[in-house]
């Protein structure tokens, strides 16, 4: 008989899944913006809804607002995050997780065109279908793996309260290798309304 002993693919799954993030903030213990988050742009404070504790984006004026957290990295790294806001009309705001500092890779939910996208440098280099609703609490988890000298950029996103996708949504193939940056993170507010963000983690894959 073997010696060796094969763990299930459900069991691995959930073993990587399980992996100790090198970076988290629930912001349950914060008062005000994190020391080790960059905020390169844009109003941020530490608000509390109900008692879950979260970061706020002040809307106004409307740009683009960012900022950075956790550690340093090219390759082999995992974002997670939970990201909300609102629409006004026909107006939707646009806000997502990233990867590779501040020119890298992206995953937003494009609120107005009804999709989740994957851009670099605002290039849009896949998009799939969202289902995402008003003033609701959408996950992301983004990452970058190299593989036979290449990059694969995977993404997908889904309704907290709902399970986690087992496939990706959205991937796509670099042929060239990623600049190193911490994570980032997202928001457009077109709507007028405040974007928050909550339980941000970075994990290395294994």
């Amino acid at each position: 008989m073997s010696r060796f002993h094969f763990l299930p693919l459900v069991v691995l799954s959930a073993a990587l899944s399980a992996a100790e993030p090198v970076f988290a903030q629930d912001f349950s213990k914060a008062t005000d913006v994190p020391e080790d988050f960059m905020v390169l742009n844009g109003e941020f404070k530490v608000v509390d809804e109900a008692g879950n504790k979260m970061l706020e984006l002040n809307p106004v004026p409307l740009d683009t607002y960012s900022f950075l957290f956790g550690p340093t990295g090219k390759e082999g790294f995992i974002v997670r995050a939970r990201l909300k806001s609102a629409t006004k009309g026909r107006q939707a705001p646009t806000f997502g997780v990233g990867l590779g500092g501040v020119t890298g890779h992206v995953l937003r939910l494009a609120g107005t065109k009804k999709q989740i996208e994957l851009v670099r440098d605002e290039a849009v280099l896949a998009s799939a279908p969202s289902e995402w609703k008003t003033d609701t609490w959408l996950w992301f988890h983004l990452q970058v793996r190299p593989e036979a000298g290449k990059w694969i950029v995977e993404g997908k996103t889904w309704s907290d309260g709902t399970p986690e996708p087992k496939d990706w949504q959205i991937s796509h193939t670099e042929q060239k290798a990623p600049v190193s940056g911490r994570a980032s993170a997202w928001g457009m507010p077109y709507s007028g309304k405040a974007v928050f963000f909550d339980d941000l983690t970075v994990t290395k894959l294994p």
